[in-house]
């Protein structure tokens, strides 16, 4: 099934069972550990149906919010949701996130659930392109589907069950060659996992300049993990 197919609606409620609500509570804590602050610009990379714009205006009463994804379904989805005032500004642009070429640099980017959905050729250019339209000290959120190895013969069995499912409506495109790539760019500040969402998120400072790829990864950059099902 493709995604970018999906009505709006329907797409959220998949989310949410499948998540059983999970999802939200760990997206809105995570964006809080940026620390936006008001006046701030914020990039939402591939918004979807524009759940994470929700929890980015509750920390930013007045700024600039650019809000990009590659469906005009989803991303029309996105706009009813939006809620722009003279002191709050949206910006909804409908294209691949690998050529933002955005009018200004963003204090941070939320990239949830949709960087690693992208061809794995394509990562270097999405990220580096992120990087080129960050202030020096701006800061990257990215939430990416996370399955850590279960402890317990219920959760050997709960996770499979959610690969069986889940397999069904998402692109199971994590690869362990993103994480190395966006610590190249964005210095790691922290690494969080949640069991019940099966994510993790990652929050770096953009660097000055990147690491050359030919580099060691950064520390725990690198650690392997079974692929999970990711959306944009």
């Amino acid at each position: 099934m493709n995604l970018y197919s999906l009505n709006g609606r329907l797409y959220d409620s998949l989310v949410y069972l499948f998540t059983f609500g999970s999802e939200e509570p760990f997206m809105r804590s995570a964006i809080g550990k940026l620390q936006l602050k008001p006046g701030d610009c914020v990039l939402d990379w591939g918004c979807g149906t524009g759940i994470s714009l929700r929890h980015i205006r509750h920390f930013i009463s007045e700024g600039r919010i650019y809000a990009v994804d590659r469906s005009p379904k989803m991303a029309q989805y996105a706009l009813g949701r939006s809620t722009p005032n003279e002191r709050l500004d949206y910006h909804f642009i409908v294209r691949e996130g690998v050529g933002l070429n955005l009018q200004e640099r963003v204090n941070a980017t939320i990239a949830s659930y949709s960087l690693c959905v992208l061809p794995a050729d394509l990562f270097e250019k999405a990220v580096r392109e992120i990087w080129e339209n960050t202030h020096s000290d701006g800061r990257l959120l990215m939430i990416e589907t996370h399955m850590l190895p279960p402890t317990t013969r219920l959760g050997r069995l709960q996770q499979k069950l959610a690969r069986f499912i889940l397999g069904r409506f998402f692109d199971d495109g994590v690869s362990a060659e993103l994480l190395p790539i966006v610590e190249r760019y964005f210095e790691r500040r922290s690494l969080d996992h949640d069991v019940a969402t099966n994510a993790r998120a990652f929050i770096g400072v953009r660097r000055g300049n990147a690491l050359p790829s030919d580099l060691p990864a950064p520390c725990g950059a690198a650690s392997p993990h079974p692929a999970g099902m990711s959306t944009l």
